[in-house]
């Protein structure tokens, strides 16, 4: 059931279209601002403004998962250096250009020893190798949607697996090309992009989510984004992923929506643009759910035992 609510977030509203309507060259800042007082998900694990973070700067474009600086820190690396660390929030910097995800697999490998250029990875932390797990607090900030890129083309992966206890923010960045395969496991075939499993977060802004996908087939779905946590959107672009259910996004845990687009996914039983089912409770605000296609119900919002508000939202050109 798809219900629309305005009285009940008519000051919701306001907070977005006031942090919305500011010139370019503040608007990152008042993104930023915003969720930082709006977030459900930061209401809940705190702010981090009292965690020691931690700045590392990506500083190769290959995908690498030696355990040290040699050539380079990789994205890879500094995320086991994170998942190695818990009690801080690692802020990780990816400048300009294409990162090419390469290093396949479904199981863990053991690090090689201890390197002295980059504390806490030691003998027995294990690199994952496949989609980057996130296990801890991890913000990834990027040089802009246009910019910085995640490519996983080569993986025959997704891209990022949050789970239980992780809390992925990511500012900046664009993801394409992930393809979630593993028909062996629970869910192996949700989320192109993302999978955030119960007990897990996800805050992404500013970014754009393309080009995703699953094997049409058995229980495909989230060709974008598949949640069953939390997931929070902010001006962020969903476009061209496909799957069974739910094209862009696939979620059976709560959610929000804010100023971000739906467009041109793909849901082949359901849910083009978004499935919500599962009991999930969710905003989608200020945004745009368009040109999505499915072969059953919902080309634009199929919701099922869930509830959703839409306000000030854009809902056209979707086919079912």
């Amino acid at each position: 059931m798809v219900s629309i609510d305005i009285e009940a977030i008519r000051l919701e509203f306001d907070r977005i279209v006031a942090a919305f309507g500011t010139p370019n060259d503040i608007f990152r800042l008042q993104t930023e601002r915003f969720i930082q007082e709006n977030s459900i998900i930061l209401q809940e694990v705190g702010s981090g403004n009292n965690i020691e973070k931690v700045f590392l700067t990506v500083t190769t474009f290959e995908d690498q998962n030696d355990g040290s600086y040699t050539g380079g820190l990789s994205l890879r690396d500094a995320i086991l250096r994170a998942k190695a660390d818990s009690n801080k929030e690692y802020v990780i910097r990816l400048p300009a250009g294409v990162y090419q995800l390469s290093i396949q697999g479904n199981e863990d490998t053991l690090s090689p020893a201890t390197n002295p250029n980059l504390p806490g990875i030691a003998d027995d932390i294990v690199i994952r190798s496949g989609d980057l797990d996130i296990k801890t607090r991890i913000r990834i900030v990027g040089a802009g949607a246009n910019a910085t890129i995640i490519n996983a083309s080569g993986l025959g992966d997704r891209i990022f697996d949050v789970g239980e206890g992780g809390l992925l923010i990511l500012e900046g960045v664009t993801l394409e090309e992930g393809f979630a395969n593993n028909t062996t496991t629970a869910n192996g075939t949700a989320g192109g992009a993302i999978r955030i499993q119960q007990g897990g977060g996800a805050i992404i802004s500013n970014s754009i989510i393309r080009n995703s996908s699953t094997p049409l087939r058995g229980e495909a779905k989230g060709g974008g984004i598949a949640n069953f946590g939390d997931l929070e959107l902010v001006n962020t672009t969903i476009s061209g992923n496909v799957t069974g259910l739910g094209g862009g996004v696939y979620t059976t845990g709560n959610f929000k929506i804010l100023n971000s687009s739906l467009v041109g996914n793909v849901g082949s039983d359901g849910g083009g643009g978004i499935y919500v089912g599962g009991n999930a409770s969710g905003v989608i605000l200020n945004s745009t759910i368009s040109s999505n296609l499915t072969e059953k119900s919902g080309g634009g919002i199929l919701s099922e035992n869930a509830t959703v508000s839409v306000v000030n939202t854009t809902i056209t050109k979707n086919s079912a």
